[in-house]
């Protein structure tokens, strides 16, 4: 009786409901439609954070399209769901907050796909590094731009992370709200008791069966996920100690994962402290035979490692060098400059510095000094290089020694000779042969020569070691260029060359007697290197800060190969140029140092066989 009573009621019940969903077919019909993309949504949601994690992990290309494939349904169902409850505005309003939500969503996981990326552009460049390029041999090598990026991008993963997570939260929540929306509308009374029990009645069988599951699926996965990470803290410890790893964990989860790539990572260090290994054997040979001191420092400046040349410099053993501070080897001065080494490191960072250095004993020696940085598996390391100057200092001394010889026993005899000579060339009262006349004539010229000679070498040693001043004054540019053209006509009548001075209305400030002789000698080469009967041009260009002279030949051309060396000390463009052509080779230096004096450039444009034009370049107010 009892189950045909039940029967019964039950019957009755769902005939009520029939007749009652009748009535509400439409409505109800409506609200699966809704609930049905919602839900849609929601399972779209939870395989877009699968798809995400998969290619996290999997790095595979396709994974990235199914990405995009399950973020494009997305889309499409939030507007779906905007379709279906357009109607009810308060439906609406949580459609539209909705939509809001899946669209940020989206934009975020795209570009936690975008990061995947980078970070497997970082392991290919990596591994690419390791495996074709020793870490050691160039320290500079390392990506290091795509790997600082890396570095800024983790806290915004955690910062993209926690918003996904959170967004993720609220539009389940308000695809809940949005269902619970469209299910709370008026129902018969019956119907919304039943279905409300029915509710309760699963909502409690499924708190306890989730609430027992959970239980169990916890046990088990507490269990497993402690045994594999147990087994990676065991490989920390047996990579810190240096024993070996255990054997690789099986699977294609997470850890597993992390397990693999921290075998590859151990790898990969052994691999590099192989190579570092090998990369400083090869310095220590190369630096034991390089005749300057080499010597590694620490960031602080205390010596790590030197070899023999720096002991032999500073006549001290490696052990008596290594751990002190690299500035305690040389002798503190006014200028203060290794007080410690900080000051040394601004001061011979990139530039060699000439210091004091001290040998065993307190014995000063000049030393030049350059200081540069590296690193070594990211630990900021420096480099310093020492080169002992005595050498240098003692062939500067008899550089002196011999321009003072130069200047007082050969030019003071040179011009006693030189008026000797002249004596007996004017001197009636002696019989000369045309002969004897034409060698004295020729002994005058050679002694001319070299007293010209001597006067271009102290000249350009006086320019060079910064003993040379110019005496500026205000200068009449045309009349400097008559000056100059006037001293050299008469050598110019005798090749048949005449000489073009252009028209120049212009004033200059710079010592005139310097610009004198640079024109000297210009239009003396350009007469030495014409042919018979040409022409040679002095010309200007007035600029707003800079006057720019140039002389112009119709001579044979340089070379472009020998252009950039012509302006050095004894530079001839053919050997025969000195016994053919007459010269030092010392006029073309001397203008280079005279025009650089006035802070100007000097330079050449010439093509072979069509003359060439020597130009110079000054500030017009020195």
């Amino acid at each position: 009786m009892i189950p045909f009573t039940l029967g019964l009621i039950e019957l009755v019940v769902l005939w009520n409901l029939m007749i009652t969903s009748e009535q509400q077919a439409l409505r109800e019909q409506h609200a699966k439609e809704v609930v049905a993309t919602a839900n849609d949504l929601s399972l779209s949601l939870l395989e877009s954070a699968r798809a995400l994690s998969a290619y996290v992990v999997t790095k595979d290309r396709t994974g990235r399209g199914h990405l995009n494939a399950v973020v494009a349904d997305m889309g499409k169902q939030s507007d779906r769901l905007s379709d279906l409850v357009q109607n009810d505005p308060h439906q609406a309003e949580i459609a539209k907050q909705i939509q809001s939500m899946q669209s940020r969503v989206a934009s975020i996981l795209r570009l936690l796909a975008d990061l995947a990326d980078r970070q497997r552009e970082f392991v290919s460049r990596q591994k690419e590094m390791l495996g074709e390029q020793p870490l050691a041999d160039d320290l500079s090598a390392a990506p290091v731009p795509l790997l600082s990026s890396l570095v800024r991008d983790i806290p915004r993963l955690y910062g993209l992370r926690k918003q996904l997570n959170l967004l993720f939260i609220e539009l389940l929540s308000q695809l809940n709200t949005l269902k619970e929306e469209v299910t709370r509308q008026p129902l018969g009374l019956q119907t919304e008791e039943y279905w409300r029990h029915v509710i309760k009645n699963v909502l409690i069988a499924g708190v306890i069966i989730n609430f027992m599951s959970t239980i169990a699926i916890g046990l088990f996965f507490t269990k497993s996920i402690t045994t594999r990470l147990r087994v990676t803290m065991d490989n920390t410890a047996n990579l810190a100690d240096d024993r070996p790893l255990l054997p690789a964990i099986k699977g294609s989860d997470e850890i597993a994962h992390l397990d693999h790539a921290f075998h590859k990572m151990a790898d990969s260090i052994k691999q590099a402290e192989s190579l570092l290994r090998e990369s400083e054997e090869r310095f220590r040979l190369i630096t034991e035979y390089l005749p300057i001191g080499v010597a590694i420092l620490d960031s602080n400046g205390k010596i790590e490692l030197v070899n023999d040349s720096f002991e032999k410099i500073f006549e001290q053993q490696s052990t008596e060098l290594l751990g002190i501070q690299v500035e305690s080897l040389f002798r503190k001065g006014s200028d203060d400059k290794v007080r410690d080494f900080a000051r040394l490191k601004e001061s011979a960072f990139g530039n060699t510095l000439e210091l004091a250095g001290l040998r065993k004993g307190g014995k000063e020696f000049p030393a030049d000094v350059l200081l540069t940085s590296f690193s070594i598996q990211g630990l900021g390391k420096y480099l310093v290089i020492i080169t002992d100057q005595t050498h240098k200092h003692e062939i500067e001394r008899l550089k002196r020694e011999f321009i003072a010889m130069v200047s007082h026993d050969l030019r003071t005899p040179l011009t006693l000779i030189m008026n000797n000579l002249a004596f007996l060339e004017q001197e009636s009262s002696l019989r000369l042969s045309d002969q004897a006349r034409k060698i004295l004539h020729c002994s005058e010229e050679e002694g001319r020569r070299l007293i010209k000679l001597v006067n271009d070498l102290l000249d350009l040693e006086k320019m060079e070691s910064g003993k040379f001043e110019l005496q500026y004054e205000q200068l009449d540019v045309a009349e400097l260029f008559e000056q100059a053209a006037s001293g050299v006509k008469r050598f110019a009548d005798t090749r048949n060359l005449k000489i073009e001075v252009a028209d120049v209305d212009v004033d200059l400030t710079a010592d005139g007697a310097r610009l004198l002789q640079v024109l000297n000698n210009l239009l003396s080469n350009a007469i030495k290197f014409s042919p018979d009967g040409g022409t040679i041009r002095l010309s200007a260009e007035a600029g707003q800060q800079h006057l720019k002279v140039q002389v112009s030949d119709e001579g044979r051309g340089i070379p472009e190969a020998k252009q950039n060396h012509i302006f050095e000390r004894f530079s001839q463009i053919e050997l025969s140029d000195s016994k053919d052509k007459g010269g030092s080779g010392l006029g073309l230096a001397i203008c280079r140092a005279i025009v650089e004096q006035h802070a100007g450039t000097i330079g050449v444009d010439s093509q072979e066989g069509k003359g060439s034009t020597f130009w110079f370049r000054i500030p017009s107010n020195s």
